[in-house]
This record gives structure tokens, C-alpha cells and sequence, in this order.
């Protein structure tokens, strides 16, 4: 049998998709990639001689980010902490040097004890605004603070797509490898105390 339909109207026998308010809602978060795992090796190990390659094309795919991520990473702490007092400049400031502290020694793929110690006791501290009590501030910013630069420079890194996208792919690898390291930095100081 067939049907005749006008344009723009389905004939009678195709079905039509149901309408979006008998459809289940979908959870609040949708979340594409998985967390990222803290690395397994010891905190201050070298990198290996694969990721310190693929650190030149991190660093070549993020040369002109780390001031704009830093300001994007301090305006999301600030969201995250919602103090009902502002920050004043000068609190703005040093934030935003630690900020851009701890994003430069990410692209450089600096995992020194040294360097995470500096992002256990002082960096994520002055993000949060809590010298007095590291523990928490690691606590409320430390996974957030990993995930967001992740997000915020995985963009960064395929913000021009290429028919080629093994160096992009070299990149991101660098920049996970790194963060895992600081993440597992962040794990064990919150561990200990």
C-alpha cells in the first residue's frame, strides 16, 4: 500500500521519533573519558625517554597557553570555593602566579620531588586561598584542579585539527603522563596528613 505524503509531512506508515518529554532523562554529568589515574611510580622519578620526546610536541601545540589557562584555572577555583567575600588584586595576583607557576612546570614535564612538593605546598595552596591548611585545600581543588587543566589543554593541544594527528596524539600523551605524576603527588601528600 502506498501512502502519499506532502513536503515536509512523513506519509502515515514512517514512524516518527518520540517526542523529547516521554524520552528518560539523561544523568546530570555525561562524562566522555574516564578520570585520570594517579601514576604508579615513585613521586620524583624521571620521565621516560618516550614522553620527554613527545614533550616537544606538547610544548610546540601549547606555546601560547599558559597565561589564558592560568586565568581560566584561577576563575574556576574561585567558582569551586564560592567565598562570599572577593578576592582582592592582590590575592587575584598570587593566585595567578601560582597558577602560572604550576602550568609552566607542567608543560615543561617537570615531575621533580622538588616541583611536586611545590605543587602540594604551595601552589594548590595559594589556589585555594588556604596556607593555614594544605590538607583541605588539596582536598576541594587538588582532582578538580588536574581534571580541569586536562580538559582545558587537551583543547588547547586539538584546537587545530590536522590530517595528521599523530603529534596531537604524542602531545596529549605527554600531558596525561604529567599530570598523573602530580596527581599521584597530590594523592599521597592528602594521604599523610
Amino acid at each position: 500500500m502506498e501512502t502519499k505524503s506532502s513536503i515536509g509531512r512523513p506519509a502515515a506508515s514512517v514512524r516518527t521519533p518520540t517526542p523529547p518529554a516521554s524520552r528518560p532523562t539523561p544523568p546530570l554529568i555525561l562524562r566522555h573519558s574516564p578520570w585520570l589515574a594517579a601514576a604508579d611510580d615513585e613521586v620524583g622519578t624521571e620521565l621516560p625517554e618516550s614522553v620527554r620526546r613527545d614533550l616537544v610536541w606538547l610544548q610546540r601545540a601549547t606555546v601560547s597557553a599558559g597565561r589564558a589557562t592560568a586565568r581560566l584555572l584561577v576563575e574556576r577555583v574561585l567558582q569551586r570555593i564560592a567565598r562570599a567575600d572577593q578576592p582582592g588584586p592582590g590575592d587575584v595576583n598570587r593566585r595567578l602566579r601560582a597558577a602560572r607557576l604550576w602550568i609552566n612546570a607542567i608543560l615543561a614535564g617537570d615531575v621533580s620531588a622538588r616541583t611536586c612538593g611545590m605543587v602540594t605546598d604551595a601552589w594548590l595552596p595559594q589556589l585555594a586561598a588556604s596556607d593555614d591548611d594544605p590538607a583541605a585545600a588539596l582536598r576541594a581543588v587538588g582532582r578538580p584542579a588536574i581534571e580541569f587543566l586536562r580538559g582545558a589543554l587537551s583543547a588547547v593541544i586539538f584546537r587545530r585539527a590536522r590530517a595528521n594527528l599523530v603529534p596531537h596524539a604524542r602531545a596529549l600523551h605527554a600531558l596525561e603522563v604529567v599530570l598523573a605524576r602530580h596527581l599521584a603527588a597530590i594523592e599521597a601528600a592528602v594521604a599523610s596528613r
